[in-house]
């Protein structure tokens, strides 16, 4: 089975650059997906987490990356069409109470803009942002 899965990383990394008073701390990551749409989004808590990012993840590890795993979840799609767009929001709650919000995703407009159904192997919904079907 394939998996299909997009790693978010990319508000984190800019949002841990930006704080240069970062520490660490224990954290706890709840999410909300849709699956009855097919969209799971997968914790680091998750039991699955490791093997599925252990497929999609490269051979040369970065640092930075590997200190975001923890911040990190997975999106799939067991749906029957290509995610041609999405937007991820990360709320995250301080010590303080206060609350620091950061979005992260893409779209392929090209696929959003065809006429008429896209064949599977369309660049639209197989490169750039897209999110291939597990089916």
């Amino acid at each position: 089975m394939a998996i299909s899965s997009t790693c978010v990383r990319a508000s984190l990394t800019l949002f841990l650059l930006i704080n240069q008073k970062a520490h660490a701390v224990s954290i706890q990551i709840n999410t909300k997906d849709h699956p009855e749409h097919g969209l799971r989004l997968v914790a680091p808590t998750d039991k699955t987490f490791q093997g599925k990012l252990s497929a999609i993840r490269r051979a040369n590890k970065a640092p930075l990356s590997e200190a975001l795993i923890p911040y990190s979840v997975l999106l799939e799609n067991e749906g029957n069409k290509a995610i041609v767009a999405y937007r991820l929001k990360w709320e995250m709650i301080k010590p303080d109470g206060t609350v620091s919000v950061r979005q992260a995703g893409g779209t392929n407009p090209g696929a959003l803009m065809e006429e008429g159904p896209l064949p599977p192997d369309h660049p639209s919904l197989a490169g750039g942002f897209a999110v291939k079907p597990q089916v």
